[in-house]
């Protein structure tokens, strides 16, 4: 899908797939996170 838009003027943004663990130091509590991508086409 080609898109016409001049450098920088539109910015794609989406979440990338699966989430992802992520081990708390602190507290040692494993939690899921989501991880948030933001692309400015060119």
């Amino acid at each position: 899908m080609r898109q016409h838009h001049r450098p920088g003027e539109q910015c794609f943004i989406d979440y990338a797939g699966m989430t992802v663990p992520v081990t708390d130091p602190g507290m040692g509590e494993l939690r899921a996170a989501q991880i948030f991508v933001a692309v400015l086409g060119a």
